[in-house]
């Protein structure tokens, strides 16, 4: 309904009214100011007379019109047609003097004035009051001519409620097509209102909620809202039609992915409930070896969809040795094992995570472990990768010709044993050293010496070379040991040696004469005896003088007796021979060098 205040009020008197403060927030005047009086007749709003009215406005009547009679005098009016104007910072369309609201007709309601939204935070100055408080502002100039004096003019205040409905306006099509298993997300609408402008975010959705889940069908949406004061919009609606066109989609589980020597069961995992066209329609396929499977499906829209089950993981395949290699060669090797170890080269087939190496020797049955060392899969304990390279050794073997014997596992335990293609010969026995002439050799002191040297022969390399160590020093009387070494291609090693003995040049003849080839003397004269040494290089030529006889008592030594030689006399270590009876004596002179040469020679002894 509407709701009407009339006022008569003069300028230059302050206007008498009585305020009006309704406890249910109904329309009244709380206050007046009176801003300017006094006026100028020049047709200036500037100059001209200004009021500001509080009022209380109800909050559900958001719609205010102002009507103003002529001011007057006694033979003078002043007409509000043009020459009055009001404004409020609470309205939402003449909120300053710019855009203030004029007067067309004496004493009748003219253009409208709406107040701002109860939603906007400056729609009320004391929201402690019942009621909607706000402030409007009435300017009037004063014609020029305008006769001066005191005026007594009259207005009216009229409100009226709200009943324009709030207008939606659906975002997006009115009509949507929306494919089934995808998220939906409404465009939405808006709403505004003359009132409370935009009221979008009351709008109510009402009807089937959409989602990816939403079975194949038409729906409909429909958006309501109502203003502050109840008015509720026209009902707009948006038309759903859920589709099925997408094919499903699917992917593939295993029961294991890793490395088996196992079955592998591959399951089928739909993004949507499927039917399976093929395979007796299970959703479920075992591999026993590796390969693919193509899944074939459809779902409730009868979309059809395939998927491939690869598997790649199954092994059942022992790993072999691809190639081997002892001591770098590929080819059959001897070796002295018991001081010098094998390398061993395997390359198997694929990666494995065991490994054992035994030799086994050809000519009976006992069977040896080897490795004692090498980079992983010793006796299995260790993860390795295709290649293992190690030591072969065992100190105890006898000689003769060994096989390898290899057993491999993989990482899924696919086992195999075999032999490799080369052989393993040990050979401890050292070669056989001859020393070429005699071992034990005598050589005269300052002549030279050569040695015969010694030859080697081994069972397996035949004859090897033989070095040799040690010297002799013919310039010196001693004992001298020539070594001689041999070693075959195996390392086993063999020693011989000579004695060479560095010895004097001993005498081998002495000749006995007189001084003057004399063989006789008489009493009371001496002989100078001589001693002719051979050979002349003897190394020690010195002899020792000696004379024999039969008697004793001339002067022949004791026991240096011969037969029918009954003279007598002395000799001197230098050989000087005195007589001492007639008769006949020998002289000797034997060699010192311990060779027991000695010559003689017969004196004569006359009176």
């Amino acid at each position: 309904m509407h709701r009407n205040l009339l006022f008569l009020f003069s300028v230059f008197i302050a206007l008498a009214y009585a305020p009006i403060a309704y406890a249910d927030g109904t329309l009244g005047i709380t206050a007046v100011s009176a801003e300017k009086t006094y006026a100028q007749a020049d047709n200036n709003f500037a100059h001209g007379w200004k009021w500001v009215f509080a009022l209380t406005v109800p909050t559900d009547e958001p719609v205010l019109q102002m009507k103003f009679g002529n001011w007057t005098k006694v033979n003078s009016a002043i007409s509000p047609v043009g020459n009055v104007r009001f404004y409020s910072a609470q309205s939402s369309n003449s909120t300053s003097a710019g855009g203030a609201i004029g007067v067309n007709a004496v004493d009748t309601y003219g253009s409208v004035m709406n107040l701002l939204p109860i939603t906007n935070p400056t729609f009320d100055l004391s929201t402690s009051t019942p009621g909607r408080q706000i402030q409007i502002t009435v300017e009037v100039q004063i014609p020029t001519g305008s006769a001066g004096g005191s005026y007594t003019g009259s207005f009216g205040i009229s409100t009226a409620p709200d009943t324009t409905s709030p207008v939606i306006s659906l975002l997006g099509s009115p009509s949507v097509i929306h494919e089934r298993g995808t998220a939906y997300t409404d465009a939405g609408a808006t709403a505004m209102d003359n009132i409370d402008g935009s009221v979008t975010a009351g709008i109510v959705l009402s009807g089937t909620t959409i989602n990816s889940s939403t079975s194949i069908g038409s729906y409909i949406l429909s958006y309501n809202v109502s203003d502050a004061a109840g008015n509720a919009a026209l009902t707009v609606t948006r038309s759903v039609t859920v589709q099925d066109t997408i094919a499903p989609t699917a992917t593939v589980s295993y029961s294991t992915t890793t490395p088996t020597n196992a079955d592998v069961v591959a399951t089928l995992e739909p993004s949507e409930p499927v039917t399976v066209t093929n395979n007796g329609g299970a959703t479920t396929t075992t591999f026993s070896q590796n390969g693919n499977f193509i899944f074939l499906f459809a779902d409730v829209a009868n979309n059809t969809g395939s998927t491939t089950a690869s598997v790649a993981n199954i092994d059942k395949v022992a790993p072999t040795i691809a190639n081997s290699t002892l001591n770098g060669v590929d080819s059959n090797v001897a070796v002295n094992i018991a001081s010098t170890s094998v390398a061993i080269a395997l390359t198997a087939s694929e990666p494995v995570n065991w490994l054992s190496l035994k030799v086994e020797k050809q000519d009976d049955s006992a069977v040896y472990k080897l490795f004692q060392s090498g980079t992983g899969c010793e006796d299995g304990t260790t993860s390795c990768s295709k290649t293992w390279t190690g030591d072969l050794s065992a100190g105890t073997l006898s000689d003769g010709a060994y096989r390898v014997k290899v057993r491999m596992r993989d990482a899924v335990g696919n086992e195999t044993e075999g032999y490799l293609g080369t052989t393993i010969t040990v050979d401890t026995t050292a070669p056989v050293i001859t020393v070429t002439g005699v071992t034990s050799a005598s050589v005269n002191i300052g002549s030279s010496y050569t040695d015969a040297g010694a030859t080697a022969l081994d069972a397996r390399d035949g004859a090897v070379s033989v070095s040799s160590s040690g010297s002799v020093d013919t310039g010196t009387i001693a004992a001298y040991i020539i070594s001689y070494t041999a070693t075959d291609a195996l390392g086993n090693t063999a020693t011989a040696s000579r004695t060479v003995n560095v010895v004097p040049i001993l005498v081998t003849s002495i000749t006995v004469s007189g001084a003057g080839s004399a063989t006789s003397i008489s009493l009371g004269n001496t002989l100078q005896m001589f001693a002719s040494v051979l050979p002349v290089n003897a190394t020690n030529s010195a002899v020792v003088w000696i004379v024999q006889c039969d008697n004793v008592a001339n002067n022949c030594p004791g026991g240096q007796f011969a037969l029918n030689l009954d003279g007598g006399g002395t000799i001197s270590a230098s050989g000087l021979l005195t007589p001492v009876d007639s008769g006949n004596m020998r002289v000797r002179a034997t060699a010192t060098d311990g060779s027991g040469i000695s010559g003689t020679l017969d004196i004569t002894i006359v009176n």
